[in-house]
């Protein structure tokens, strides 16, 4: 899986945990890439414009850190990106942050884990975005 592959994993997940009613959402995705030999993690972040239109979804995925993307097994963590999309902002969220993830042989799995510690665990493969982009800095 090259680097451009690896983004559509990424995007391809965002769009499938999203609900159908979002226009806009612009969130911050911090990739940890997990390194067991050593116990080293080299971390990346994005900035992340998801948009609905016209029943398509567009992803447009900025890099802002300068460390190397890794190919091999990654973990994202995306915070309070349930917050707005799911709950209404006059009540408390429940559910806190999301964990992702992405293995090399195409496969990722997602885990959401809410502040009364409730998860929802579950396997996504083959999903599908309508555009891509890559903007990088």
């Amino acid at each position: 899986m090259n680097k451009e592959e690896s983004y559509a994993k990424i995007a391809s997940l965002l769009v499938s945990i999203m609900p159908t009613k979002w226009e806009q959402v612009v969130f911050s995705l911090l990739v940890r890439k997990c390194i067991v030999n050593n116990n080293q993690a080299i971390s990346k972040e994005f900035q992340c414009k998801c948009i609905k239109q016209n029943s398509k979804n567009i992803i447009n995925i900025v890099e802002v850190s300068e460390n190397n993307f890794s190919v091999e097994d990654i973990i994202f963590d995306i915070m309070g990106l349930l917050y707005n999309l799911y709950n209404d902002s006059s009540k408390e969220s429940d559910w806190n942050f999301i964990m992702f993830k992405l293995y090399s042989n195409g496969q990722y799995e997602v885990k959401v884990f809410s502040n009364i510690d409730d998860r929802f665990d579950a396997k996504i493969i083959n999903n599908t975005v309508d555009k891509f982009l890559i903007t990088e800095s």
